[in-house]
């Protein structure tokens, strides 16, 4: 290096194929000053995997007024767009959901929406704004599938990702070097005293990291998704190899559900993979999963105050989440309850070690009784009958068409069914979700990173969901495990009757630690043989990735992924 010194080193930037490109200008025969392009020849992608529904979808076929290819999910970006899609989510029947939201009619969506890094892309055609923009698109929604992510839950760390790990050595300084020469403890992390060493930076520099995204139809079964993911990846590995022949890893960044999708993928095709980092991931399920299912998202948080207000005064509606997702059961089950993918996050046979998770207590928190373990799939899950069941489905629940309004309020069920139950399609397709849980309950890829959010006071999680209410004294566990469902307000109350006496029971609000959605019990069954864990605080569930922590922990995580790789040395 020392022969270069005098070199003028020239700024890179990548053309529409993600290739490493630099321009110079000619100069006068006098002037023999050297231009260099440091350019690191080899190449890791990063691919990022989202939560539910932090995939864009469109119609893959028309659907009423609905034409193939026009959006059919897309959570809004910013709080007019917010305040908008619950002007119209707030509108939409369940049955309109069911139509809306039926994974046999849509498919991934790769949008214009997509936040842009710093680093510059060179047009093929004349260098004003437009052509510019079009260049980024050209990369980022054509070849890096960035536009299939919410653009507000991903987008800035998808740009945050590409600028960093590609951005351009700095002389005499190692690259993430003012990031990553700290201890580990700083940022969540159980080991008190680990760093990384300044040796381990300049050998993760060698590589170049192209970011790129892979959505998913989250409507589906996660092992569907998985299937797809393999695709993608190889697609990712075929565009990379042009540039490097050697590329055949990738390292993945999970969020969420995304974290069932890489499990399940790399259970199968672990050989691609150099790393996962696992942010968030319900590991063994989530109990908030019963509770929308039985009271709507509403009541969960207390984010976004301001955009609450607004959503009240325009549309009536002050929780614009709930507004949007599901404001009661009804809303919630005529997608989620049809939709494998979702089905498959409710609490696992092993979520906490098999401790019951769903609980019925009097108003003297005196337990009548509870259930856990592998038993939540034929008590809770498969039991339509039981007042308790994840969906009762009750004959007076019935429209005027004779469509169940809480699974099947657009008859889609019935009529692709025509010689079943419902109860009859849904514990077929539990018998699925509980074949998937179990095949995965105790596989991780290795080796992976996780971090998880514990932020109680402003984010309580449902570790547990629990029934509470004024229970007669002689109505003892059995008479209440009989009850007569007699009425539902399908947000968390209902009235009950034994023994020729009515009572009232309520679902307790969240009290558990976590970040507003995955519980720390859950999110920590990931922990056992990963290379480095964090717990942090200050982050919600759905927004982790923007935490300057869990930022910190990825970067850690990729330098610990690629110090074992051969390919620099």
């Amino acid at each position: 290096m020392a022969d270069n010194q005098g070199n003028q080193v020239l700024s890179t930037s990548l053309n529409t194929n993600g290739e490493v490109t630099a321009t110079t200008t000619l100069t006068r025969d006098d002037n023999t000053q050297r231009c260099e392009m440091i350019f690191r020849n080899k190449v890791i992608p990063v691919v990022v995997i989202p939560g539910i529904m932090g995939t864009n979808l469109k119609f893959a076929k028309d659907v009423g007024d609905h034409k193939e290819g026009a959006p059919a999910w897309g959570p809004p970006n910013g709080m007019g767009d917010s305040v908008a899609a619950v002007n119209v989510w707030s509108k939409r029947s369940p049955a309109e959901r069911q139509r809306i939201l039926n994974l046999s009619t849509t498919t991934v969506h790769n949008t214009d929406e997509i936040e842009f890094p710093s680093i510059k892309v060179i047009p093929i055609k004349a260098n004003n704004r437009k052509d510019m923009i079009d260049a980024k698109l050209a990369l980022y929604r054509d070849k890096r599938f960035w536009g299939e992510l919410h653009k507000d839950s991903y987008g800035g760390f998808l740009a945050w990702l590409e600028d960093t790990l590609n951005r351009e050595p700095v002389p005499g300084r190692a690259n993430w070097e003012e990031e990553l020469l700290e201890k580990t403890e700083g940022h969540g992390s159980s080991d008190t005293n680990k760093t990384t060493e300044k040796s381990q930076l300049e050998y993760a520099t060698c590589y170049r990291y192209p970011v790129y995204a892979c959505g998913y139809n989250w409507l589906e079964s996660n092992a569907v998704s998985a299937e797809k993911l393999d695709t993608r990846i190889d697609k990712i590995l075929a565009d990379c190899q042009k540039q490097d022949p050697s590329c055949n890893k990738v390292i993945l960044v999970t969020h969420s559900m995304g974290g069932l999708v890489a499990r399940a993928y790399t259970k199968q095709s672990m050989e691609k993979v150099l790393g996962v980092v696992h942010g968030v991931m319900p590991a063994t399920g989530a109990p908030v999963f019963y509770k929308r299912l039985r009271a709507g998202f509403g009541g969960e948080s207390e984010d976004g105050m301001f955009v609450r207000g607004i959503s009240k005064i325009i549309t009536g509606y002050g929780d614009p989440v709930a507004a949007m997702l599901g404001p009661d059961a009804a809303a919630t089950a005529a997608v989620v309850a049809n939709s494998p993918g979702a089905l498959e996050l409710a609490p696992w046979g092993n979520y906490n070690n098999g401790k019951p998770w769903l609980r019925v207590v009097n108003t003297a928190n005196q337990e009548q009784f509870s259930i856990g373990g592998d038993a939540i799939y034929n008590d809770v899950y498969t039991d339509t009958s039981a007042w308790y069941g994840m969906l009762p489905l009750r004959g007076k629940e019935v429209d005027s068409n004779g469509n169940n309004i809480r699974y099947d309020p657009a008859g889609l069920v019935r009529k692709a069914n025509p010689d079943k139950t419902l109860t009859d399609v849904f514990r077929e397709q539990m018998y699925f979700v509980k074949e998937f849980q179990q095949m995965h309950a105790d596989f991780f890829p290795t080796p992976r990173t996780v971090l998880w959010g514990n932020n109680t006071k402003e984010y309580p999680t449902y570790k547990e969901c629990v029934w509470e209410g004024n229970i007669p004294l002689d109505i003892d566990a059995a008479a209440l495990r009989t009850a007569e469902l007699v009425e539902d307000n399908l947000q968390g109350t209902i009235n009950l009757q034994a023994n020729g006496k009515a009572f009232t029971l309520k679902l307790r609000r969240s009290d558990g630690q976590g970040e507003g959605t995955v519980p720390v019990e859950s999110a920590m069954a990931a922990k056992d043989g990963a290379i480095a864990t964090f717990e942090q605080p200050g982050y919600n569930h759905q927004m982790n990735y923007g935490n300057a922590h869990a930022r910190w922990a990825v970067l850690y995580s990729i330098v610990q992924f690629v110090k074992d790789d051969p390919r620099c040395q």
